[in-house]
């Protein structure tokens, strides 16, 4: 027989006299003998109490194949897939933990051997795994290459925008100074233009005023009484029809009279409003009762369209042929059409806008340079990895839809939430460093929960052969965990091999 199947032969046949729930690691210590010694030296029991489902050790190594005591565990053999260890207490439970059913061999519960579906299942799992990671890691030299390239251009690029954003200053302070001139000139014309309306607009409103006065001033002396007020078919009274005089005082003064300065200033628009409703309602009972008290309702958009006219551009309708001469006020309208701009007006507002175009341009050019450079001179203070193999993730991001949000993770940037129809994020955290060194990443000073602190989130990193955030999660209020995949987590597979072979 050759040495190989012997000493495998062997080493079964050893096995195979072990007490049930003895690790191969232990086989030594479990040798058939007269007395057994617990493992700890706490005691020496006779050798056919092994296994008798009474705790004589107090490590509990008297009873491996039990659940007599806690502190024991139970070797699962699990041929054809991986062997682990039980805790005793699972042992004889009812429940099938070890996947060729020796935790459970009393007879209560009959396990089915599926070491060997799962040993396939797992083996499968391993090699695509090991492919994953042979694919991550040659996409990871490529990383390593374009980490380096990013450097290269960053550092060498810094200089000459350097020399660009100073050489535009002068440029800059230019067309700043022009665009203020221009702006200037602008604002004086328009000045001039909306001085010109205002000047107008007071001024047909002082005429319009000053025509409802004289047609409210029966007696011509100049002032506006409470008598003349309450003469007016169109002031406001009480619902039972009397007349309200505490409220007619607030158009008066002290002295229970009202000039037309005072009348312009606080009475003009109020009392000019109840006018143009008491025409507008006087239309609609009109109309009423030519239709028999049925309007129709295109009829009643009619009425409304002529109230709204009313409200808007004073009494233009004649209300009847015997109208009374508050009635036929009909030039209350002190809206002042607007007047354009000549064509010098717009030549000093196209001057203005092409100075302001010009401004912005410059501006918003250096303002870009200005970013290219911090961000060329903050690439040198993130932990990138030594190789650089990390510097291709900065500002790529990766999403991840759950339910009715969406995730999202910019490596060396932030992370933040989103509902799926929604449009505005939540911060989730910002950039704070390594909380492992190229294994997990940790974002802090979110945004603040109600009621509670500022949402982090905790990033734990994978080998993958793709850039891709595969899991999210929140353990706890306002504190979420995230698993990435990326390639630049990837070690070199043959260095890896060599490791597990030796253990």
């Amino acid at each position: 027989m050759p040495l190989l199947l012997l000493v495998m032969s062997l080493s079964v046949a050893h096995a195979a006299m072990l007490p049930t729930g003895v690790p191969p690691s232990r086989a030594a210590f479990y040798a058939r003998a007269k007395e057994f010694q617990c493992l700890d030296g706490s005691a020496r029991i006779p050798y056919d109490q092994i296994n008798d489902d009474y705790c004589d050790c107090a490590d509990g190594s008297d009873e491996p194949g039990t659940s007599a005591c806690p502190n024991g565990h139970f070797y699962c053999e699990n041929r054809q897939h991986t062997p682990h260890l039980l805790i005793s207490s699972r042992v004889n439970d009812g429940i099938c933990d070890c996947c060729d059913g020796s935790d459970e061999e009393n007879g209560d519960v009959t396990c089915p051997n599926t070491c060997e579906e799962l040993g396939r299942s797992h083996r499968e799992e391993r090699e695509r795994m090991k492919a994953v990671r042979a694919s991550g890691w040659e996409k990871r030299k490529l990383m390593v290459e374009e980490g380096k390239r990013m450097k290269e251009e960053k550092e060498a690029g810094v200089s000459g925008l350097k020399v660009e954003k100073d050489g535009m200053e002068g440029d800059k302070n230019t067309a700043e100074k022009e665009k203020n001139e221009a702006e200037e000139k602008e604002k004086a014309v328009r000045k001039i233009h909306d001085d010109d309306m205002l000047s107008k607009r007071t001024e047909k409103r002082r005429s319009a005023a000053t025509l409802l006065f004289n047609t409210i001033d029966t007696d011509m002396d100049g002032k506006i009484t409470l008598e003349e007020l309450k003469g007016l078919n169109y002031i406001e009274k009480r619902e039972d029809g009397t007349m309200n005089e505490d409220a007619l005082k607030r158009f008066v003064n002290e002295n229970g009279d009202a000039d037309i300065e005072h009348f312009i200033t606080n009475s003009f628009h109020s009392i000019r409003q109840m006018r143009r409703d008491h025409i507008a309602n006087e239309k609609r009972e009109k109309e009423e009762k030519e239709n028999g008290g049925d309007i129709k309702m295109d009829e009643m958009e009619e009425v409304e369209e002529v109230q709204e006219g009313v409200e808007k551009h004073g009494d233009e309708e004649d209300i009847e042929e015997d109208a009374s001469p508050v009635e036929e006020v009909d030039e209350l309208d002190d809206n002042v059409p607007f007047a354009p701009f000549s064509d010098e007006d717009n030549k000093v507002f196209d001057a203005a806008r092409e100075a302001r175009q010009k401004y912005d341009d410059i501006k918003r050019k250096m303002d870009d340079i200005h970013r290219q450079i911090t961000d060329a001179e903050s690439f040198s203070s993130l932990d990138f990895g030594e190789d650089l193999a990390w510097a291709p993730l900065k500002g790529k991001c990766s999403d991840l839809e759950i339910g009715e949000y969406v995730y999202k993770l910019c490596p060396f940037d932030k992370c933040t939430q989103k509902e799926k129809n929604g449009y505005s994020e939540t911060n989730m955290g910002t950039w704070k460093g390594w909380e492992s060194a190229h294994s997990s990443m940790k974002y802090g000073d979110g945004t603040t929960c109600w009621n509670g602190p500022a949402r982090s989130t905790l990033v734990s990193i994978e080998c993958g052969d793709e850039d891709e955030l595969v899991e999210a999660s929140e353990p706890g209020r306002c504190e979420y965990h995230f698993t990435y995949r990326t390639p630049a987590a990837c070690k070199d597979p043959s260095i890896d091999e060599v490791i597990h072979s030796e253990l």
